[in-house]
């Protein structure tokens, strides 16, 4: 049984107001709210990264003892084996000598 729109909380009635809202919209108003809602997104997700982004890596870090860390195993789910793989491929593309 439905549940009546006396009874219903000012969040549910707000709830219930915009999903009425989005179902009375064409299909074109319906696309162009879904775009601006995903335009937005991206553009807040691209400035929070670009935020976050370190401009220069840690002082006194190197490649070099990245790949001991790992084969050491100081990084969860990382075994000897794939820093033994990971240290092969950085030495092909030749990031280590």
């Amino acid at each position: 049984m439905k549940k009546r729109n006396c009874r219903m909380t000012g969040e549910e009635k707000n709830v219930h107001e915009r999903a009425v809202k989005l179902r009375k919209m064409t299909d074109d108003k319906l696309i162009e709210h879904i775009d601006h809602i995903r335009e937005e997104a991206y553009n807040t997700g691209y400035s929070e990264a670009e935020t976050q982004r370190a401009s220069t890596p840690a002082p006194g870090k190197s490649l070099q003892q990245l790949l001991e860390q790992l084969d050491a195993g100081e990084c969860k789910g990382i075994k000897s084996a794939t820093a033994y793989k990971i240290a092969e491929f950085a030495r092909e593309q030749g990031y280590l000598e």
